[in-house]
């Protein structure tokens, strides 16, 4: 990996990379991708949402690539993202997640609904979320 930066007046900054700039570039590419309106949640919990203007413009593709490309470089990790969001993408069963978690209020105003209904309190598993969802 090839890193140029450039400071304010354009010019770029002459170095020898010894794994420096490729860190710091991979570190600022993390904290840009953490802010991007794909995700929506607390800084350090934070979940994909549905974004058609991004989804149409191949954003979502372009930010796996940008954590695919992180880690095989030895940058970070995308530590921002929720656990449960990790876990669920890896196939793991063990999802599950509070109403308060979802920040859409319609949806979040259902989870406690159906929570309630079911005496399962505001904890909801993965299949109860698609299934609630679909529904909608």
């Amino acid at each position: 990996m090839f890193i140029k930066f450039n400071d304010d007046a354009g010019c770029f900054e002459e170095g020898l990379d010894t794994g420096g700039p490729r860190r710091e570039f991979l570190t600022l590419l993390m904290s840009h991708l953490r802010n991007h309106p794909i995700f929506d949640g607390p800084l350090e919990n934070r979940y994909l949402i549905c974004n058609s203007r991004a989804a149409r413009k191949d954003e979502y593709f372009l930010a796996g690539k940008m954590i695919a490309v992180s880690i095989v470089h030895g940058g970070p990790a995308p530590h921002f993202l929720s656990k449960n969001l990790v876990n669920h993408m890896m196939g793991n069963p063990s999802f599950s997640t509070t109403a308060e978690d979802v920040k859409d209020e319609e949806i979040g105003k259902g989870l406690q609904q159906v929570g309630n209904n079911l005496g399962s309190g505001n904890r909801f598993t993965a299949g109860q979320v698609e299934i609630i969802l679909l529904f909608r």
